[in-house]
């Protein structure tokens, strides 16, 4: 017995052995049985060279039904043997049939897909040929594919197929097959039917709608949104059957797509009730509360105004951020003045918030209701005003803005230099320093900063006149915007105020714009030489601020003269040298101190 049954054993092994390479081997054992198109293709895959590859286009549209249909026969279940040649040529097939211009060819292919199709192969094979109907599949493949919808194995790659396929013929193979599929089956057809919008099988969709399986519920609650018009007693019925806070959640999802599509179908009588509904949803669906905002938007355009504007200074963030989205884009030609009539009577933050819309809109009508903002009483909505005068003004904003600067307040004198620096427009500059002469001191420095901040090097001779200015901060604050903007033909100039100069800190100020514009001279070794001009030891306030400035700009003769200086009797020069040792640009200065 036990010979016999080692014997039975063996001989079950060997007949294994033989079926199982049988099976492994199709494409070497029987591609040379193929039809010759076949054989020609299956030789040039891969194909390892350009003319190896026109060679395989060429053979491809060669191919007839029954040459697809052979190539599929030589496809085989994944893990049991070597199909790469054949499995090579249908994806070159499938990308060079996917060309507009071979439709001929892609019918052909379609053709011999579908007749292979419904021969007797694996699963896996059939899933393979599935996947290339979707990505090249037309109409005519739909009756081939529908009965597949039914497999379970097939039914989800089969209805990709058919949804990427497309068609008036596609929905009525879906909605054969939903009374037979089960499970994940059953819920992709529902799914795929409410993505087509089937109204026609709706009440058969709807009888799912109890199933025990919350999956399937789902998939119903969001094929009807779809399929059938949705009203404020269905969303509160679809709330009170949920099972779980995510049933609830998604019912007003649905609600909400249902919403959307009746009002892309004009019908904004049935969709604005669900807004309203999702509106008072509350901020812990607070996404859903952005989404109705925007369907206001979308279905009563400008009468959404106020809504918009009361969700300006709405207490939630993300409310507030889309309700200025949505303020900035909401279309008409009569919202920038349905904005500019609400701004007078509501309260100060949504006066903020209506500023920033109208500066992001970009209407120069708004101007007027900006300039006469910089007035009002509340700090927050001046800020916001000065932002949108400069935007939607420019230069004819000026004048005001500047009349703006005349405040105590810091913030709002930087405000109102970030808007000036910012101002577009080629003469502004020079309006700005035409302005000058006009204006208070606390405004000149903020407008020489400004100049300055603006590179504003046409201005420099307006800067100069600034620097004679009788305040002493006015004439600093030139004199610093020179530093920044002057060329080095300028330090004649400096010096020039250099010998009026009242105050020590108006001489460092000159000497810091002496060092600054000498140093932009193309010639390093003539840079210190306007100072080293104006050296007068007699003259100790201008000595030592001239020193200073050498101290910054180098150069050998300027070291010269700093040793002369550092062994100075007096305290103040000798002490002004060994300072200006410290700034020497280079270590050259280093053995000296």
């Amino acid at each position: 017995m036990r010979i016999e049954s080692l014997t039975l054993t063996r001989g079950r092994i060997v007949t294994a052995i033989i079926a199982a390479t049988l099976v492994a081997l199709p494409a070497a054992s029987r591609a040379a049985d193929q039809p010759p198109n076949v054989q020609a293709v299956l030789a040039q895959v891969p194909a390892e060279s350009p003319a190896a590859l026109a060679t395989l286009q060429a053979n491809l549209a060669k191919l007839n039904q029954d040459d697809v249909v052979a190539l599929c026969d030589l496809l085989i279940e994944p893990g049991t043997g070597d199909d790469t040649a054949p499995r090579m040529a249908f994806s070159a097939l499938t990308f060079q049939t996917g060309d507009p211009a071979r439709t001929k060819q892609r019918d052909i292919y379609i053709a011999g897909l579908c007749a292979a199709l419904a021969k007797d192969r694996p699963v896996a094979v059939k899933r393979f040929m599935v996947q290339q109907l979707e990505l090249v599949g037309t109409p005519a493949a739909v009756p081939h594919l529908a009965p597949l919808l039914t497999d379970d194995e097939l039914c989800l790659p089969t209805a990709q197929a058919l949804l990427a396929i497309g068609g008036p013929e596609v929905a009525p193979a879906f909605r054969a097959a939903l009374p037979d599929t089960t499970d994940r089956n059953h819920i992709a057809i529902i799914d795929a039917l409410g993505l087509l919008g089937d109204t026609v099988s709706a009440k058969a969709i709807a009888a799912d709608a109890d199933s025990e399986d919350p999956a399937a519920r789902a998939a119903v609650a969001a094929a009807l949104a779809n399929l059938v018009p949705a009203t404020v007693d269905a969303i509160e019925a679809a709330r009170e059957h949920g099972d779980s806070w995510y049933e609830e959640s998604m019912a007003l999802v649905n609600a909400l797509h249902a919403a959307d599509r009746m009002a892309s179908a004009g019908d904004k009588a049935a969709a604005l009730p669900i807004y309203e509904a999702l509106w008072d949803a509350g901020d812990e669906e607070v996404h859903l509360r952005c989404a109705a905002l925007a369907g206001f938007v979308k279905t009563l355009g400008v009468e959404a105004v106020d809504r918009v504007v009361a969700a300006l200074t709405a207490e939630n963030a993300e409310l507030r951020a889309a309700a200025a989205n949505l303020a900035v884009e909401l279309p008409g030609p009569n919202v920038t003045s349905a904005y500019i009539e609400r701004f007078q009577t509501v309260d100060a933050p949504a006066r903020v918030g209506i500023l920033d819309v109208l500066r992001l809109r970009g209407h120069a009508a708004a101007l007027p209701t900006a300039l006469a903002a910089l007035d009002n009483e509340d700090q927050n909505v001046r800020l916001a005003a000065v932002k949108a005068a400069v935007e939607l003004g420019q230069t004819e904003s000026l004048a005001a803005l500047i009349a703006y600067m005349d405040t105590e307040e810091a913030a709002e004198h930087h405000a109102a230099k970030d808007a000036l620096v910012s101002m577009r427009g080629d003469d502004a500059s020079k309006q700005i320093a035409a302005a000058l002469p006009d204006c208070p001191p606390m405004v000149q420095v903020v407008l020489l900063d400004t100049l300055a901040d603006r590179q504003a090097g046409e201005t420099v001779p307006t800067l100069f006149s600034a620097a004679n200015y009788s305040e002493e901060s006015v004439r600093i604050a030139a004199i610093n915007a020179i530093a920044r903007l002057g060329e080095a033909a300028t330090a004649t100039r400096l010096l020039d105020l250099l010998n009026k100069a009242a105050t020590e800190r108006e001489r460092e100020a000159i000497s810091q714009a002496l060092s600054a514009t000498c140093n932009r001279a193309e010639d390093a070794r003539t840079r210190a030489a306007p100072v080293l001009a104006a050296l007068d030891p007699e003259q100790p306030d201008k000595y030592c601020a001239l020193l200073r400035a050498l101290g910054r700009i180098g150069g050998s003769a300027a070291l010269e003269a700093l040793r002369t200086a550092a062994a100075d009797e007096r305290p103040e020069v000798s002490e002004a040298a060994i300072r200006a040792f410290g700034e020497w640009p280079t270590p050259q200065a280093a053995d000296t101190v």
